[in-house]
């Protein structure tokens, strides 16, 4: 399953920088990095906030069309991206794969789709990626930058709106949140090569923008290699 982004009226984008967002998104980034990443339930988050039921509901609603948290039925609400199934042949898949075979198959993959995107996002999509790049552009936490950049990816992939595309593209997104990827993103995603990302990132959304094919796909390649060397240095 994926979560849509690419709606017409995105209050995540839009609405998502008030101060009940802000509040509940610092205490996301603690609830990362615990065992099971549930938050607790809406009463008890709402009291431990200072906020209101209603704009928690709010708050959540926004974050959710993000990607920064996901709900399960009956068991609750989960900081993080919704995470792929997990079916024995993909974790097999990650158990014996390594991040230099993710990376391969991320160039063979995701140049494709942003040349797709070129053909057929819309103004409105436009302008949510724009709104992504420049909260990506504010932060220098590794666990707040992966969530804007692997949105920002996603967002690409949605813009085809090829179910089988997505799905493969949310598998390998999902290798993000293997623990193999910890120790990788620490080393890898230091200020400077951050700043280098984010410059790449408006580069494909300027090709995009530009309708130019050729471009996304020539400026998605050179941001993935930049990532693969990063990756092995």
């Amino acid at each position: 399953m994926h979560h849509s982004t690419v709606g017409p009226q995105n209050k995540a984008a839009n609405g998502s920088d008030g101060p009940s967002v802000k509040k509940l998104g610092r205490f996301l980034l603690a609830a990362e990095n615990s065992d099971d990443k549930r938050l607790p339930p809406e009463r008890q988050l709402a009291e431990k906030l200072g906020m209101s039921r209603n704009a928690l509901r709010q708050a959540l609603a926004a974050l959710e069309k993000e990607g920064a948290i996901w709900r399960h039925v009956g068991k609750g609400t989960f900081a993080g991206s919704r995470p792929v199934l997990a079916s024995d042949p993909f974790r097999d898949l990650v158990s014996s794969t390594s991040p230099n075979e993710i990376m391969e198959a991320r160039l063979v993959f995701e140049p494709k789709l942003a040349s797709i995107a070129a053909m057929r996002t819309t103004l409105s999509e436009l302008k949510q990626m724009a709104q992504v790049l420049k909260r990506a552009s504010s932060t220098m936490d590794v666990s707040s930058y992966e969530r804007w950049d692997g949105l920002f990816h996603r967002m690409i992939a949605e813009t085809s709106r090829n179910v089988f595309l997505i799905t493969t593209f949310n598998m390998l997104n999902a290798t993000r949140e293997e623990k193999f990827w910890g120790r990788l993103k620490q080393r890898r995603l230091r200020p400077d090569r951050i700043a280098r990302y984010n410059q790449q990132h408006k580069t494909i959304l300027n090709a995009i923008t530009n309708r130019d094919s050729t471009a996304a796909e020539d400026a998605m390649i050179a941001h993935l290699e930049q990532v693969k060397s990063d990756l092995q240095n």
